[in-house]
């Protein structure tokens, strides 16, 4: 049992190194500029699309939507080559790591893009990044989050709004989807034990998503400032490629 926690140590860390990765730093850095010193200073998508345009700025959404993607999916599979080699593949609570440290790999990577060691701690809000985390665990529920974000953003001209509505409607849309789960299980024979430690590790797989959420809101706190003082720059970008 040590040597698994161990294993999944060691994948939840792999997940905040591929969080470290930033692609605005990069991308930045190869025309010869530190991306801290342009616009908001923010090594993310919209800092990008109003200093760098377009092109940089959709590579960066794609790799950070792709690390926070790889991340999640690989806890996942890595878990599932962990329990089979471990022969313990039976029983629901080894079964039920593979949802767990898949679920903290989201957090390890959203963790690593905001504060990488590699970049001093000094990263990225964390949008682009949890939204591929959340499209590897429930693409429908990413759908619906990424739908809101465009109608925010559209209506109001707020990225930074879009960004907070879209997180909170996730912790609403994630527990009604729980709650209706749990109302269609019924386990012939299970006792109160049964159900409270399912609901035990219903949790340990969900306080990670929660906590990513109150990271992006709190990354915002800002931005928050701002809108409610009227100062928010609205995105005006004009694409030409």
């Amino acid at each position: 049992m040590l040597k698994l926690v161990l294993i999944e140590l060691v994948i939840v860390l792999i997940a905040y190194i591929i969080g470290n990765v930033s692609p605005a730093t990069l991308i930045a850095s190869a025309e010869g500029i530190d991306i801290k010193e342009l616009g908001s200073g923010n090594p993310g998508t919209t800092n990008v699309l109003r200093t760098l345009g377009p092109k940089a700025a959709i590579v960066t959404l794609i790799i950070d939507v792709g690390k926070g993607y790889i991340a999640t999916r690989l806890g996942y599979d890595l878990m599932i080559f962990v329990i089979n080699a471990f022969a313990v593949s039976q029983g629901v609570i080894y079964i039920e790591h593979i949802y767990l440290i898949s679920a903290w790999c989201a957090l390890a990577v959203v963790v690593g893009h905001c504060w990488p060691a590699v970049l001093k701690f000094k990263g990225g809000k964390g949008v682009a990044t949890a939204f591929g985390a959340i499209l590897a665990s429930n693409w429908k529920l990413a759908f619906f989050c990424i739908l809101i974000f465009i109608m925010v953003v559209a209506i109001s001209r707020f990225v930074s709004l879009g960004s907070i509505m879209a997180a909170l409607s996730y912790v609403v849309l994630y527990m009604k989807d729980a709650v209706e789960l749990a109302k269609s299980i019924e386990v012939e024979g299970a006792n109160y034990d049964y159900y409270l430690q399912a609901s035990v590790r219903f949790w340990i797989r969900t306080v990670p998503y929660i906590i990513i959420v109150i990271i992006i809101v709190a990354r915002h706190k800002e931005n928050i400032k701002r809108l409610f003082r009227g100062e928010e720059n609205r995105l005006n970008i004009k694409i030409d490629f």
